[in-house]
């Protein structure tokens, strides 16, 4: 049996929504731990549990708990989810601008556009509802990463001495691009 062009725009249909679907939830998936720049040493990669007002204190990948201590120990940090965000929010706009146009030209004038026409809206339909719900996703999932990240670290963060006044970071290795 041949497959139909209408039988490949339906699974190709199907197939979009799903990789998106992935692609969206590995994409959260990535921004869970603070990037902590030092000094003295290489950059931490954990999660930030709580904080007073000369320490830090943080869960590594291996759930070890650690402590720390001073301001002039830390040189920057890089909370988790801004990247996220920053991919989803594209998403989040393409999705809304793209369902408004098709919603404006249907209050429009009516007319005849036929079986091509109402294909090509329930395309525009899919892609823009698409498109909005996983940029949602995205900008949910690493604005509430970032937010829990900061408000862990909010008592650290809120008597830091001037940048001009803290350390530089100590250098990164060559395979690690910052």
């Amino acid at each position: 049996m041949i497959p139909t062009t209408a039988g490949l725009a339906g699974f190709r249909d199907r197939r979009l929504p799903a990789a998106v679907a992935i692609a969206t939830l590995l994409s959260a998936g990535c921004a869970s731990s603070a990037t902590i720049l030092r000094p003295d040493g290489p950059p931490i990669e954990a999660t930030i549990t709580d904080s007073d007002e000369s320490n830090l204190y943080v869960q590594d990948q291996n759930g070890n708990l650690l402590r720390i201590g001073g301001q002039y120990n830390v040189s920057e940090i890089d909370h988790p989810g801004n990247v996220v965000f920053a991919i989803g929010l594209p998403y989040l706009a393409v999705g809304v601008g793209l369902l408004a146009a098709m919603k404006s030209a249907e209050s429009g004038q009516p007319r005849d556009t036929g079986d091509a026409g109402a294909e090509g809206q329930a395309f525009g339909y899919l892609i823009g509802w698409t498109s909005l719900i996983s940029g949602g996703a995205l900008v949910a999932a690493g604005g509430l990463s970032w937010l829990r990240s900061k408000r862990a670290a909010r008592r650290f963060e809120a008597v830091r001495p001037p940048d001009f006044l803290l350390p530089p970071p100590a250098p990164m290795p060559p395979w690690r691009v910052r």
